[in-house]
Formats: structure tokens, C-alpha cells, sequence
């Protein structure tokens, strides 16, 4: 029995489709950006990696994978996609299928393959502005998200109401969530990376993102104030001993640092250490090489642990 392909019905109009979910499928460039286009279905990251995981390894396998990826999923649907998967008249579930399926439901194309008329009014007006205008710099023209138009998104100028870009590599997804702790801009922060062949683990891709999008500036000043204290211990380790050294690196490496006093990496120093930030400067003189660098890493360890384990 021949398996054939369900066509989709056309989606609904942008004022019907709240972008509660929606996403952004993203590729590198050369410059070391990112864009990519608007996906509609994209529910939580977790998901969205499971099924972007389940379309590269049914559909975009071998050496060419890749580049096919790039084709079909930015290149030849540049307004973006309502859904990935199909579903087939044997089974009615919609998933990654492997080609002739369609990759999934497209905001540019009608079941037939035709272009929507939004497609073909925005490339008119943009031949339009080239013809007008040969000297000048043309910007292809778009409407919302999801009514049809062309929008190729930056990833420094991510939409409103979009809070996550999944950036697809030729090793495997780098998932970027908005950042918390710069409110009210197009902010994103590499939240986790897993390969193709990386079966993705849920709580871990939750929680990663959740953590962006829900730090604050001074989580921000932390984890820079820890990455300094760090930084400074595996310089002190490496060099000759000298008792202000310790305060010398962290003053140096902390000079353009902008936070308030109390988050400070000698004031993390000092807690760590069960001083006031006036005594540190003499206890650092009477202890060895070994315990300052002991301290250093216990000062990262508190501010974020996460990222700098307990000494």
C-alpha cells in the first residue's frame, strides 16, 4: 500500500496566533552572528530540542546533511514555519519524516507548493526598491510574524514575545535563551549545546534556560566577580610567590568591573575568608601560597557554584 502525505491546513491569520511558543531556527554566520526564521510550534526548549534532534536524524543524516538543513529550513521558507513534521495517511501524527515528506507546515508556501500572496508582495516591492533605488542599500520588506512575509532575524534583533533561538551547527543545537539579567532588550546567552548523536536530557535543558532567563544583574556581577577570583588562582599558581599579589590580580582584572561595593571580588574574598574587607590585606600576608589559592577558589565556589566547584 503506498503511504502518501497529508497536506496541512493554511494557517491561521497572525492576529489568531499568539507567539506564546514561538521560537527561532537559527544557523551561524560568518561574522560570528547568527539568523534564522520564525517557528511557530516550539513548545518549551526541552521539546523543541527533541523534535529538532528527531528531524536531523531521520531526515538531514551523511556528509551533506547540513547544508540540506540550511536549504530547506532557512534558505528556500523565508517566512518561516507554522510547525516541523508531517503526518502521512497511515499515520496521522505529526513528526519528523524523512524526504519526499515536507519538512513541515510553511508560512511562505500554500499546500500545492504555490507561494502565498504575502511572499510574492513583499518580493515584488523589494524588486520594486531595488530598481528605484540601484545605489542604495534594500532591506527586504516584512509584516508579523507568521502572515506570510519574509523575515530573515538577526540575533541581535529577535522579536518581541520570542524567548529562546535554537542555533543548528554541523556538530549539533546551541540553545540561547533571553537574558534576564538585561531586561527589555534583544539580549540572548548560550544556555546548553548538544550534539546529533546526544540523546537530549530534559531537566538539564529546563533548567539551563530557566537559569538565563531568570538571572539579574547581580547574578550577573557575581558570576563575573567569581570568574575573576578563579582566574586569579590559576595565575597565582603559576607564578612566583609575592604576599600582595592576590589583591594585585584581582584589582587588575576587576578595574572596569561596575557593581556596587558588597559584590566586589575582595569583598567576596574577605566573606570567604570570615574577615572584614579591612583585615584581608594582612591575613592574605601570614598565610602560605597554597591556603590564598585554596581561598580564591572558595570566594568562586560561593558566588557561583554552579560553574567553579568546591575546593
Amino acid at each position: 500500500m503506498t503511504t502518501t502525505v497529508t497536506a496541512h491546513p493554511t494557517p491561521a491569520p497572525a492576529a489568531e496566533r499568539a507567539p506564546e511558543h514561538g521560537a527561532v531556527i537559527a544557523v551561524p554566520t560568518h561574522d560570528g552572528g547568527v539568523h534564522g526564521r520564525y517557528l511557530h510550534h516550539a513548545p518549551g526548549p526541552a521539546a523543541t530540542v527533541e523534535i529538532l534532534l528527531a528531524l536531523f536524524t531521520t531526515r538531514y543524516r551523511g556528509r551533506r546533511g547540513y547544508a540540506t538543513a540550511v536549504r530547506e529550513l532557512i534558505i528556500e521558507h523565508p517566512s518561516g514555519w507554522a510547525r516541523l513534521g508531517s503526518a502521512t495517511s497511515r499515520d496521522k501524527e505529526i513528526k519528523p519524516r524523512r524526504a519526499p515528506a515536507p519538512v513541515g507546515e510553511c508560512y511562505c508556501h500554500q499546500p500545492d507548493g504555490a507561494p502565498r500572496p504575502a511572499l510574492i508582495e513583499a518580493a515584488l516591492a523589494t524588486l520594486h526598491d531595488a530598481e528605484a533605488n540601484p545605489n542604495s542599500w534594500i532591506r527586504v520588506r516584512h509584516g508579523e510574524l507568521g502572515d506570510g512575509t519574509p523575515w530573515k532575524i538577526d540575533g541581535g534583533a529577535v522579536p518581541d514575545g520570542i524567548e529562546y533561538v535554537y542555533v543548528l551547527t554541523p556538530r549539533g543545537i546551541l540553545v540561547k535563551a533571553r537574558d534576564g539579567a538585561y531586561p527589555n532588550t534583544s539580549r540572548f546567552a548560550a544556555a546548553i549545546e548538544f550534539r546529533w548523536d546526544q540523546p537530549p536530557r530534559p531537566e538539564q535543558i529546563e533548567h539551563a534556560c530557566a537559569a538565563i532567563r531568570a538571572r539579574t544583574t547581580t547574578d550577573l556581577a557575581q558570576e563575573k566577580s567569581a570568574d575573576i577570583l578563579a582566574d586569579a588562582a590559576r595565575q597565582l599558581a603559576a607564578i612566583p610567590a609575592h604576599h600582595d599579589l592576590v589583591l594585585h590580580l584581582i584589582a587588575g582584572a576587576s578595574r572596569y568591573l561596575s557593581v556596587p561595593g558588597e559584590h566586589t571580588p575582595e569583598s567576596a574574598l574577605a566573606r570567604a575568608a570570615g574577615l572584614h574587607p579591612a583585615e584581608l590585606g594582612g591575613h592574605l600576608h601570614r598565610i602560605e601560597r597554597g591556603e590564598q589559592i585554596r581561598l580564591l577558589r572558595r570566594a568562586a565556589h560561593q558566588l557561583n557554584p554552579d560553574k567553579h566547584p568546591e575546593p
